[in-house]
């Protein structure tokens, strides 16, 4: 696979970064991707889905830190595989029938939780179809939970120039929410 990896990489030259990336995070990556599926083959679909991203977006991963990369990278493999899984429970969801009457064993907090999986969804996949400068530092800032100045060090940018990303950022973020009608009410 790290061939068919290091031949969709827009800078050749990048080959022996990314090779050293992928055989440093692939386990951990594996491992984040497997704890939430349970499955080897999703977890192994959620890992390659991973690295093709990286090799797409090399440009972008380069530019953080060493000391970031591996949590980043796992980070991305655990979202392919939490969308992996809300997409297998969306389609089980459709095709069960729909009960008559509420059962008397009916849990409001699974019901919370599938929301909110739901609702995490569609905000990862609104995050992933900004553009790369915003991606980074909302990525950043809310799966590192890391402040302007700290991405701005990662990103090799100004702190004026993280948060302008931030503010420009959330703005677009908010707007595709409301779309997809999530709204903070």
């Amino acid at each position: 696979m790290i061939q068919i990896l290091l031949l969709s990489l827009d800078d050749p030259g990048d080959g022996e970064l990314f090779e050293s990336i992928y055989r440093r995070c692939v386990k951990p990556a594996y491992c984040a991707a497997y704890e939430i599926l349970h499955s080897e083959q999703d977890a192994q679909d959620a890992v390659q889905d991973t690295f093709f991203w990286a090799a797409e977006h090399f440009s972008r991963i380069k530019r953080i830190e060493d000391e970031y990369v591996l949590s980043y990278i796992c980070r991305a493999a655990r979202n392919r595989a939490l969308n992996i899984k809300n997409r297998s429970a969306r389609i089980a969801r459709i095709s069960e029938p729909l009960p008559e009457d509420i059962p008397e064993d009916f849990d409001e907090n699974e019901l919370f939780r599938l929301c909110k999986e739901d609702a995490v969804s569609v905000i990862e996949r609104c995050i992933q179809s900004l553009p790369d400068i915003y991606q980074d530092a909302l990525t950043l800032h809310f799966a590192e939970d890391l402040s302007a100045p700290k991405i701005a060090r990662i990103l090799g940018i100004k702190r004026e120039t993280a948060k302008k990303r931030l503010v420009r950022g959330k703005a677009m973020l908010r707007e595709l929410l409301e779309k997809e009608g999530l709204k903070n009410e």
